[in-house]
Order: C-alpha cells, then structure tokens, then sequence
C-alpha cells in the first residue's frame, strides 16, 4: 500500500520496473481528481477502469463488472492490477487478483504478490 499524493508520482519508476506482463489500472472517480497530474499522464498509456463507488454497493454486480473488464483486456496471473480508492475497491480488486491467479495455478501456493495498492490522501 503507497499513502499519499508525492509518493504516488515517485511510485512511476517502479511500477515501469514491475516484472509483469501487463499493468491495469482500476481508480475510483472520487480520487481522480485528487491524482497528481503526471501520474494521471502515466496512467493514461496503460488500460484503465474508472468507476463511481458506493459502499453499499460493494456486491456482485461491481464484481462482476471488474472481472469482466480484466478479461476483456486480457489480465492474465502475470498482470498487476494497480487499485487507487478506498476499501470498497481494494475488496474487489484484491478478491478478482485472488481468484486469477488461483484460476491459472489450481493446487499451487500463493507465491506472488499480484497487485499493487494505491490510496491517495
């Protein structure tokens, strides 16, 4: 987990160093605009899923509508999937990083860390 607005753009180096075979990014509308513009310029090359979260609506259909987009971009267990939110949104993402890599690796450990939490203050 990386707190806090100048971490968040020392945070592009490393994340461009990530051994993975692709970067996704998932950031709740609420903290968009609080996002330090030359990690908005970084995040805008890679594939992005911007959405409105309410906690109540921490459910399937938010699931769902996650996993779906994952897929249609083509995650895969060697991808790193980078949330920018709250706790509504680390649940989801963390349970859909979860369920992937444990998709590709039936009866295998967890060996490998397979996203990265952001919360900007």
């Amino acid at each position: 987990m990386i707190i806090g607005h100048n971490i968040l753009v020392k945070a592009i180096p490393f994340l461009k160093e990530l051994p993975c075979d692709s970067l996704f990014f998932v950031i709740d509308d609420a903290c968009y605009s609080a996002l330090p513009d030359d990690f908005v310029s970084f995040i805008a090359t890679y594939p992005s899923l911007r959405l409105e979260i309410v906690s109540e609506e921490k459910d399937t259909p938010l699931l769902a509508r996650v996993w779906d987009w994952l897929h249609k971009e083509g995650a895969s267990r060697k991808s790193v999937l980078v949330l920018i939110g709250g706790g509504t949104l680390t649940d989801v993402g963390g349970f859909c990083c979860r369920y992937l890599y444990e998709r590709y690796s039936y009866g295998q450990y967890y060996k490998r860390l397979c996203s990265v939490w952001l919360m900007p203050l």
